[in-house]
Order: structure tokens, then C-alpha cells, then sequence
């Protein structure tokens, strides 16, 4: 873990994304993204576990995203995702 960042046999996933208007081909949004497995035994005999969890965790967070600006329909999860954020801000 010292000269990696992240323990031995443990997945890694890296992503870069793009979301362009399809009008109007403006860039809507952007990023760089990494994400590594844990030691954990949940998915320790799946050998796709850690990669699995991390698109669940992009999904999941481009879905509030897009949803927060007005694109779709809120989920009962995405409402409270968005009333605990405004509680914080406050």
C-alpha cells in the first residue's frame, strides 16, 4: 500500500467523462475520476466486485446530478438526497 496508494489485489477502476448538449454541443460537464476496491470480504470472491461498485457509485452520482438540474423525474432517494444537502447548507 506504501508506494501504490492501495492495498495488494484490491481493483481499481478509472474514469473520464464528457456530457455534451446534443443540440447545441456544449459542454455540459467534465471529469476525472479513480476509484479503488477495499480488503472487504462483500464481493471478496467476485473478481469484478470492485469494478461493479465503482460504476454504481458513477451512476448513482451523475443520475443526482442530472436530476438536481432539472433533467428527470427525483426519485424518493433523490428527494432526500436533495433536503439533507439543503440542511447542510444551512
Amino acid at each position: 500500500k506504501f508506494t501504490t496508494g492501495t492495498h495488494m489485489q484490491v481493483g481499481q477502476a478509472h474514469m473520464e467523462f464528457e456530457l455534451v448538449d446534443s443540440f447545441s454541443r456544449k459542454r455540459l460537464a467534465a471529469g476525472v475520476d479513480a476509484r479503488a476496491g477495499t480488503k472487504a470480504l462483500k464481493g471478496k470472491f467476485d473478481q469484478w466486485n470492485d469494478l461493479k461498485e465503482a460504476f454504481e457509485f458513477w451512476t448513482q452520482k451523475v443520475r443526482y446530478e442530472l436530476v438536481e438540474r432539472g433533467a428527470g423525474t427525483p426519485t424518493e432517494e433523490d428527494k432526500e438526497k436533495m433536503e439533507e444537502e439543503k440542511e447542510d447548507k444551512e
